[in-house]
């Protein structure tokens, strides 16, 4: 690795940094690497990737939230991001450790729709405000229709809408047996017998 790390090879670098795990020393040179796809690769792919370049990763505009898994992420530093003026950074925040349900509530109405979508999606929201976000734009509306906090009664009213019943279906709060019982009633209505047959 340590021979192949400098290579003059943009192939033979991303490929080293998709290693994982690397040597201090290499994962240093890899992380400064010019090429965008090696510290790219070294973030999701390395557990021995640098917090500082986790960070980086987990605020461009294409990299999403790849790195928040990882275990050397720096989770306990977020918090400072609940006001900053880059909305990349203020949706980290609720990542934080110590963020807050109020700090969800209040990023539920940020100026930014990536920033409500997360805020949408945290389990820590109350039913009103899940139901209320409901009224949103695209983004945040598919946010909340996986938010668990959503009350039962709206979740299989809109399981029964085809154009939401894909999203609430993905709502980790619905049963195995529910889903079941549903996908079997839309069989029977859809069969031109409506005989269902069970496996």
């Amino acid at each position: 690795m340590r021979r192949l790390a400098p290579s003059a090879s943009i192939g033979i670098r991303r490929s080293v940094a998709r290693a994982g795990h690397l040597p201090p020393d290499i994962v240093d040179r890899l992380s400064r690497d010019p090429d965008s796809h090696v510290s790219y690769n070294l973030a999701s792919c390395c557990e021995d990737a640098p917090a500082e370049l986790l960070l980086e990763a987990a605020l461009r505009r294409d990299g999403g939230f790849l790195a928040l898994g990882h275990p050397n992420f720096p989770r306990h530093t977020l918090l400072r991001f609940a006001d900053d003026p880059d909305p990349l950074r203020r949706r980290l925040a609720i990542e934080s450790p110590e963020s807050t349900p109020g700090l969800a509530e209040r990023l539920d109405d940020d100026p930014d729709e990536r920033v409500r979508a997360r805020a949408a999606a945290d389990p820590r929201l109350s039913p009103a405000t899940v139901l209320r976000l409901l009224d949103s734009t695209p983004r945040t509306r598919r946010a909340a229709l996986g938010n668990p906090q959503l009350p039962v009664s709206a979740l299989l009213r809109l399981l029964r809408d085809a154009d939401t019943a894909e999203d609430a279906a993905a709502n980790p709060a619905i049963l195995t047996t529910v889903v079941r019982q549903l996908a079997e009633l839309s069989w029977a209505a859809e069969s031109p017998t409506g005989w269902v047959s069970r496996p």
